[in-house]
């Protein structure tokens, strides 16, 4: 849900018909009415969603002339729009024009929190942590506590998804008073979810009823159905399936008519389940499906696993095994997803505390260097200051802090070193990789000259690491990282961004030359061998390949194309290449690997 100021309700004003046209005072009129007007319609969008989008498409189609800043406003709350009518993509591109191109701080801001909660929804947890990284960084420019608030609401609610559920407490924690309604409820419903998440022992009903009552009373009816289901998921972990049916029952219709499409998947599958375990098969069977047939191209997989083992259940049940037998082939694929959700937020969660950790190790060299500086300028005034009289005592004293000054310039440029390659491979850490990959990209953005991205994955590593031991896991990551740089020209700039993941920027290069060069690397990663005392081993790695043709020239999206082209090439069977397509074309085609001779472009 993304962040908004809380305003005073009441009747829209009337805007005077004279205002468009008549000049002096009445003009000003208009303005502050206009203000107000945006005002109130951004205080509708949770508590009234049909109110919101009517005056929204009001305003958008009426001739008044806006503000550059209300314009962007409204932008804004059409993005909201496709986010609530679970338009994902639109709403996403909505909201990194306006981040990206906005004047407005507050506009950015607000932006920012929305991605992160879009990223939240569809699992894509990198990209989230960029931009909870400039909330983080930029919320001292925000004027308004109550936005800033709203920062720490969506931090949250993203650490809470990604199972970080102290980090989420601890940043509810932050939030004092005084504040909005609306964020207390905001801030009294996240906390539910945490603790429900958690599985604590410490939520009683009277939590949840005080929550949803406040919430009621400060108009903010869907953040109060939101608490229900938790509620109702609460009763179905305890074994209270009436009261989880109950709620389900009592609640369901007035989310249908709100269309809010997690809600309605959500409590269909709480109902299904409380069903079920009450033995009333058909029931279940049919709230099963209507969460089924809510969810669209949702990302809310955890509810529609649920719903599809209750519908695997009661086919079993009526001894019909091949439509069981259909069910639970569904279950096993999002089970399959599932896991490499969680697999993704555990890696997004390592790397984001990689990079807290060599942020911090630069600053420590950027410190060391200062401290070297204002050595040597005390050297320079202390030397200035006694002249001729420096005796020889004293010249050994300086002696002494030469020699100390040389050896702390040796350090600072073994730190420095060590902030900026990975210690494992000797090759570029995530941070300056990205750095360098950035300052590349921005140079050839201006040139409109191509640039490539390799990201591969070493492929069953953990099987490695668990049949021969950390060191020998080691010396592979070692191996197969010398192994590919040697393939490499000499512009290119390698990385490793995660624990067996690696990524190369090759500037100047179009798809084709790319995807050359990674089945080079595929192929020489595939002759290399890692001795042991008792085994020689053997390895490989999957590929995924873009260039800025096909993902343009912003960093995070050209890794993350290049990210979905590496999981194609595990999905199909690891140790290829695969080529990033975009979503309006079909399939991720391979670089096939067998072919030795001919044109490596005429292979996609």
């Amino acid at each position: 849900m993304s962040a908004g100021k809380r305003h005073s309700r009441g009747a829209l004003p009337l805007l005077l018909a004279c205002g468009l046209v008549c000049h002096g005072p009445v003009l000003a009129d208009h303005r502050q009415d206009l203000e107000l007007r945006l005002k109130q319609i951004d205080a509708m969008r949770t508590a009234n969603p049909v109110l919101f989008n009517r005056e929204v498409a009001k305003l958008a189609q009426s001739d008044i002339a806006l503000a550059p800043h209300q314009a962007e406003l409204l932008r804004y709350f059409q993005a909201y729009q496709l986010a609530y009518a679970g338009r994902m993509a639109e709403a996403i591109d909505a909201y990194r024009h306006l981040f990206e191109n906005t004047s407005d701080a507050n506009i950015r801001y607000r932006s920012a929190l929305s991605l992160v909660n879009l990223f939240t929804f569809q699992h894509r947890w990198l990209e989230g942590f960029k931009y909870l990284d400039h909330i983080f960084e930029h919320a001292r420019e925000i004027q308004n506590d109550n936005l800033r608030h709203e920062g720490l609401l969506v931090a949250a609610m993203f650490y809470n998804a990604l199972n970080e559920n102290e980090s989420a407490l601890a940043a509810l924690d932050q939030i004092k008073e005084p504040m909005t309604a609306r964020n207390r409820c905001l801030k009294m419903g996240v906390r539910i979810q945490v603790l429900v998440h958690m599985r604590s022992s410490d939520l009683t009903e009277d939590d949840f009823d005080q929550a949803v009552d406040f919430c009621r009373k400060s108009r903010e009816e869907l953040l109060a159905l939101i608490i229900r289901t938790k509620q109702a998921t609460n009763a179905l972990r305890q074994g209270n399936y009436q009261q989880a049916e109950n709620l389900v029952r009592q609640h369901l219709p007035e989310g249908d008519k709100k269309k809010y499409p997690r809600f309605v998947i959500e409590s269909n599958s709480i109902l299904a389940q409380a069903l079920l375990a009450q033995k009333k098969y058909r029931a279940a069977a049919r709230a099963a499906q209507a969460a089924i047939d809510s969810s669209g191209d949702s990302q809310a997989i955890e509810p529609v696993l649920a719903a599809y083992q209750v519908l695997y259940q009661v086919m079993q049940h009526d001894n019909k095994p091949e439509q069981a037998l259909r069910y639970l082939q569904q279950v096993l694929s999002l089970k399959e997803q599932e896991y490499q959700q969680n697999k993704a937020k555990s890696l997004a969660v390592q790397m984001a505390k990689f990079e807290i950790q060599q942020r911090d190790l630069a600053i420590r060299t950027l410190n060391q260097k200062n401290q070297i500086l204002q050595l040597r300028k005390n050297l320079d005034e202390e030397r200035i200051r006694r002249g001729r009289w420096v005796l020889g005592g004293a010249g050994s004293l300086i002696a002494v802090l030469l020699l100390w000054l040389w050896q702390s310039r040796r350090r600072q440029r073994q730190l420095q070193f060590l902030s900026e390659h990975d210690s494992l491979t000797g090759i570029s850490n995530r941070l300056c990789f990205r750095q360098k990959a950035e300052a590349a990209l921005k140079q050839l953005a201006v040139q409109q000259e191509p640039a490539g991205m390799i990201l591969f994955d070493m492929d069953e590593f953990k099987k490695i690491n668990d049949t021969y031991g950390h060191q020998v896991g080691d010396d592979v990551l070692r191996r197969a990282a010398r192994t590919c740089t040697e393939q490499l020209p000499p512009e290119a700039i390698a990385g490793r961004i995660g624990g067996e993941e690696f990524a190369i920027f090759l500037p100047g290069a179009s798809v084709a030359d790319t995807a050359t060069l990674a089945e080079s690397c595929r192929r020489a990663m595939q002759r290399a061998l890692v001795q042991t005392p008792d085994k020689t081993i053997s390895f490989s790695a999957s590929f995924g390949v873009t260039d800025t043709r096909l993902s343009g020239y912003v960093f995070h999206r050209i890794l993350a194309d290049a990210d979905k082209a590496m999981y194609a090439a595990k999905a199909s069977g690891r140790n290829q290449v695969r080529v990033h397509v975009p979503s309006d074309q079909e399939g991720c085609p391979s670089y096939d690997s067998h072919v030795q001779d001919g044109d490596p472009s005429a292979q996609f």
